[in-house]
């Protein structure tokens, strides 16, 4: 079996594993697990480097138990640019860490757009935490 072969069904196997850990359908945990779940998911995704969501420069922003969505939460990060670039761009990807579906998906630059996007970012994480 050839590395991406090994890979790619090594992500199944994770996914397959992840959506049997639904919330309401385990029932009863607590805060404190809920917390810890969620962020073990968020950190399996990091793992996870070179998929869409992930590059070498991701990190968490934040991970949390969406009761809306009665799922685990992971806010996304690249930044991308520098001071040899002109310009400092983000990517910001909302995710569900136990399904691995995309929830939003933003991108913004410096400047005015890069406020809009922020707060655009931080009212859908607001609406999830709900």
């Amino acid at each position: 079996m050839n590395r991406s072969s090994a890979t790619l069904l090594g992500l199944l196997i994770l996914c397959a594993g992840c959506r049997s850990v639904r919330f309401g359908e385990r029932g009863g945990k607590s805060d404190f697990e809920k917390k810890v779940t969620c962020s073990r998911a968020a950190e399996g995704i990091l793992k996870v480097r070179g998929s869409w969501y992930t590059g070498d420069d991701t990190y968490i922003d934040e991970s949390f138990y969406s009761p809306k969505r009665d799922s685990c939460i992971a806010v996304l990060v690249l930044t991308t640019g520098g001071p040899k670039m002109d310009s400092l761009s983000d990517t910001y990807d909302i995710v569900d860490t136990l399904t691995y579906q995309l929830i939003r998906h933003a991108s913004s630059s410096t400047g005015p757009d890069r406020t809009k996007t922020s707060e655009e970012i931080e009212k859908e994480i607001s609406e999830l935490k709900r």
